[in-house]
């Protein structure tokens, strides 16, 4: 639905998202804010005549948040962890890409055009993916139901195997320290990179914008900080 979509329409969104994340964080599922967030919203639109809409502006709003919070993980040390483990990191990244090159194959050999095909087996953003479709020809629906069934299965499926059969890894005891001087500058950096991005027609900017600033950053000031856990969850849900 668009972002100018009525206020009656939308309201209740946050409220059901927001009452699927506590669910899910009190049986102990994993991401239980995006998890939980996301089958309480598809259980309501499915099985009520409440058809619950997008937040205006909520899904960039949403990858702003996220990118900084990515890009906020990013530090000296992360790196040396990075280029260390370079070949799994490209392995992983070569068996996704060829998965979605298999997924392009059976898809044109149930007749499917190529477009359509293409954009609704590529991994990325399930928005961005029906946006760059529409550019292109594809059948908008076809690809918004491939790429709605990939986000779900992965998000289903890929946290709750590494829980069940890895553990749940040590705690976390000194979590990242909140520093909102540096928060202050970095949000309006990231949103100015997503303008930028967009205005250059990149994908996903409200993502990749606020992310490679806010990497750049916490990488060449060796920043330790985060973001609030309220905003977090927020951005998740």
């Amino acid at each position: 639905m668009p972002d100018r979509a009525p206020l009656n329409a939308w309201w209740g969104t946050p409220l059901v998202g927001a009452l699927g994340g506590y669910l899910a964080s009190l049986v102990g599922w994993p991401l239980p804010w995006m998890v939980g967030s996301l089958l309480a919203i598809i259980l309501v639109r499915c099985l009520t005549p409440w058809q619950l809409a997008e937040i205006p502006g909520g899904r960039k709003c949403g990858q702003w948040i996220i990118g900084i919070g990515i890009g906020l993980h990013f530090t000296p040390v992360v790196m040396e962890q990075v280029l260390s483990h370079f070949g799994l990191i490209f392995f992983g990244a070569l068996v996704t890409s060829l998965s979605a090159v298999v997924g392009v194959w059976l898809m044109r050999r149930t007749g499917e055009d190529r477009a359509t095909a293409f954009f609704s087996s590529m991994p990325g953003g399930s928005g961005e993916m029906v946006n760059l479709g529409a550019r292109n020809g594809a059948v908008l629906s076809r690809v918004a139901a491939g790429q709605s069934l990939r986000v779900l299965v992965v998000v289903l499926c890929v946290p709750a195997a590494f829980k069940y059969l890895l553990g749940d890894g040590a705690p976390v005891f000194h979590p990242a320290a909140v520093s909102w001087w540096w928060l202050a500058l970095l949000f309006p950096a990231g949103a100015m990179a997503a303008w930028v991005w967009d205005f250059l027609r990149q994908p996903n900017p409200w993502l990749f914008g606020p992310l490679l600033v806010t990497s750049a950053v916490s990488i060449g000031w060796d920043l330790h900080i985060g973001l609030p856990m309220v905003a977090v969850r927020s951005a998740n849900g």
